[in-house]
């Protein structure tokens, strides 16, 4: 409209001879500028229609893609279990459309924000806010505060003629690395610990209670097709180290025992003394400070006279649920003193070596065990069995303690009527160990007590202790020399010794 109006304009002028030079003048650089005008947006233009081309390409890439990952899948269905395929196909593919699908709208949106700004700015300017709105909302579901804060930052951007397209430019630019460290910096504001009413909890103690085994982390679903296209990748055929456990839904999955992470249990003295099975790095971090305290009085290393009548190795067994030390003091008042009243003999007392530790979480009927990716899974006694046995690290801890009985530190592993128990430790003969193995009946519990007294070392000094809750104790589940095959079927299976319970334990596996 401008550059027909200035055509006009200079027509008459030129008609009428007698018009005054300025106006000529005047026309022609309305003339100029309206030309320079229609060229920047021709030039605009077309720089959108260059991003759309690029996104429609990215559409159908990510389409052939899932095609071809989709045609994976079905020629990998004998392999593995068909509803673990589709559970992980959907939250995966729910994954794509929350971030790639998402951001090809938001390229479509910013491209269109562009031109508009050309021939209305306030519909360019609210072009580029929906477009930043939709970002910032898919970024909020996903709980990340580094995606949040770049979707914040974006949306201010949608006010900017064609900022969005520029800052989605530098998104891909810098992927990685402003996200990274957006999420270092807010990692200081979102770890802080609260404190309201009651002490924290004693950061030495740590059960290995059944909870842990049924909740689960899983590592989120991947961030693209190429993700996917891990997951369904072909897996080697089952053999005598494939083990089969279920994920979080109850879902049947497959693993080598190799991909179990175990990691070494090591003294004050450097000495493996045996092998953990952590689910987190809080297990890790709590595990090695409570196995490298120098005064233990579950393994007799403490000192003064026996804290037990008949047996120096000795652990706690307490009334409740929770030892005094793991459930902390008011504020403003002094921590309650160790109940030394409550600690018993250990059945690995008078042993002419310290016993070997087995940590794990568990339940009376399954074992709860962290992949080398970060997967969950619970297995079976036996299936726990054939883990541990093949495991490198416990191999490791075996040959480091030859003579050694082995203590499961696995809540209620060795419970009255679990299931656990007796499949571990027939498979655990099978394999060939010899050696004397003991379970707890309920809850297990690693803490590091304060010695205020200094009747176990040396005063305000820590000290490790075990812990079995509501009265439980430590049992043998089977003799050394027992290393025999299984029966066969129509023999009678072995019978564990008689212990008396005392009161019925809860059922955990409800």
């Amino acid at each position: 409209a401008a550059l027909s109006s200035a055509l006009a304009a200079l027509t008459a002028l030129t008609l009428h001879t007698d018009a005054a030079k300025d106006a000529k003048d005047k026309a022609d650089d309305d003339l100029a500028s309206a030309q320079r005008r229609t060229d920047d947006a021709r030039q605009a233009l077309d720089q959108a229609k260059s991003l759309l081309g690029q996104a429609t390409a990215l559409r159908d890439q990510a389409a052939r893609t899932a095609a071809a990952e989709l045609r994976n899948l079905a020629k990998d269905a004998p392999q593995r279990s068909l509803w673990e395929k589709i559970a992980e196909a959907f939250h995966a593919f729910i994954e794509f459309l929350r971030s790639t699908v998402i951001e090809w709208i938001t390229t479509i949106l910013d491209v269109l924000s562009t031109i508009a700004f050309f021939i209305f700015p306030p519909l360019g300017e609210a072009i580029g806010f929906l477009s930043g709105a939709i970002e910032l909302g898919a970024a909020i579901l996903t709980g990340n505060p580094a995606e949040i804060g770049l979707a914040a930052g974006g949306l201010a951007l949608g006010l900017v003629p064609g900022g969005r397209l520029v800052g989605k430019i530098m998104k891909f630019a810098l992927k990685g690395t402003i996200k990274d460290g957006i999420k270092t910096g807010t990692k200081q504001l979102t770890d802080v610990p609260t404190t309201t009413g009651t002490k924290n909890l004693d950061t030495g103690a740590t059960s290995y209670g059944p909870g842990k085994t049924i909740k689960g982390v899983f590592s989120s679903a991947g961030k693209n097709l190429g993700d996917l296209a891990a997951r369904f990748k072909s897996r080697p055929p089952a053999n005598g180290n494939t083990i089969v456990g279920t994920n979080r839904w109850g879902m049947k999955t497959r693993f080598n025992v190799d991909d179990v992470r175990a990691e070494p249990v090591v003294n004050s003295n450097g000495k493996q003394i045996g092998v953990s099975f952590p689910l987190s790095a809080k297990d890790t971090k709590s595990r090695a400070e409570w196995a490298s305290v120098d005064t233990n009085i579950s393994t007799g290393r403490y000192r003064g006279p026996d804290l037990a009548p008949d047996g120096r190795a000795v652990f706690k067994s307490v009334p409740g649920e929770r030892p005094t030390e793991a459930v902390g003091g008011k504020l403003g008042q002094p921590r309650p003193d160790f109940e030394f009243d409550q600690l018993r003999r250990a059945p690995w007392a008078g042993e002419a070596s310290d016993p070997m530790f087995v940590m794990a979480h568990s339940s009376a009927k399954d074992v709860g065990l962290q992949l080398k990716n970060g997967k969950i899974v619970n297995v079976s006694g036996g299936d726990f069995a054939k883990v541990l046995h093949n495991n490198a690290v416990f191999k490791d801890a075996a040959g480091a303690n030859p003579d050694s009985s082995i203590t499961m530190i696995a809540c209620s592993f060795g419970a009255k009527d679990g299931k656990v128990a007796p499949q571990f430790s027939q498979v655990m003969q099978d394999l060939g160990n010899d050696r004397q193995i003991y379970a707890a009946t309920d809850t297990v519990w690693t803490t590091r007590p304060k010695d205020f007294q200094g009747s176990v070392g040396f005063p305000g000094g820590d000290f490790a202790t075990i812990a079995v809750s509501n009265k439980g104790e430590f049992r043998p589940l089977n003799s050394p020399g027992a290393g025999s095959p299984s029966p066969s079927p129509s023999a009678t299976p072995p019978q564990l010794p008689p212990l008396d319970f005392g009161d019925p334990l809860p059922d955990f596996s409800r």
